[in-house]
Parts: structure tokens; C-alpha cells; sequence
């Protein structure tokens, strides 16, 4: 096992078969992460395959939702905000979607890192 994770699996927690199937799949995400570690790919729609699952899934949700937002804004649909508010009651997501997509994906690729933040028992080091 990577010995950056911290789950740890005792043979009478489990049936043998599970044991096996479950030191397969850690010992997969231990590849996995010690991978995209060494060699730190910048995030990118090529790239986003070879994330972690739970960033993954946060890519998506924001890109989903800052799509949602411009659909909304575009349509001239009401924010639920007092007219003349002006960008003082923005909320993040609107202020996600008024950004270019350029500097949307910049933005998610950096969050890509620490890959600690998005692996379940993984604890980054601190020198």
C-alpha cells in the first residue's frame, strides 16, 4: 500500500475474496496518485481523465453550474437580487460566469493541486 494512505484493512474485517479485491483497488489508486504526482500534468479537458474522481466530479459540478448561470443571465431571467444592486451582491458563481473560459480553465487547473485535496486519507507533508 502507498504509505501516504491511512485507510488501513485487517484480514478479519473482511472474506478473503473482498481483502484481495480491496488491496487490488488501493493498490490502483496508490499508482494512480504516485503517477499524476511525479509527473504533475497541467489540468486540461485532454487531460481531465487522468484526475482523481473527486475533482473530477467538482469539475464538472462548477462547469455545470457556471453553464446553468450564463444560460440564466443570457435569458435575462431575475437573479432574485433588488434591481440596482449593482456587482456588490454578486455571488461567486456569478462572478465565475462572467469570466472568459480561458481564465475558467486556468483557474480549475490550478485548483487540480495539491493532490492531497482531492485524495480521500491522504495527508500532505509539510517540510
Amino acid at each position: 500500500m502507498c504509505a501516504a494512505h491511512t485507510y488501513s484493512l485487517s484480514v478479519g474485517d473482511l472474506p478473503p475474496a473482498a481483502l484481495i479485491l480491496a488491496q487490488s483497488f488501493m493498490l490502483r489508486f496508490c499508482r494512480r496518485l504516485l503517477g499524476l504526482a511525479l509527473q504533475r500534468p497541467e489540468w486540461s479537458h485532454a487531460e481531465h481523465r487522468r484526475f482523481l474522481p473527486p475533482f473530477k466530479r467538482a469539475v464538472r459540478t462548477v462547469l455545470l453550474a457556471v453553464h446553468r448561470e450564463r444560460r440564466r443571465s443570457e435569458g435575462g431571467m431575475a437573479t432574485g437580487r433588488p434591481s440596482g444592486s449593482g456587482d456588490s451582491g454578486a455571488t461567486l458563481l456569478e462572478h465565475l460566469s462572467a469570466l472568459p473560459d480561458e481564465l475558467l480553465m486556468h483557474i480549475v487547473g490550478q485548483a487540480a493541486y495539491p493532490l492531497s485535496a482531492w485524495a480521500p486519507g491522504v495527508r500532505a507533508r509539510r517540510g
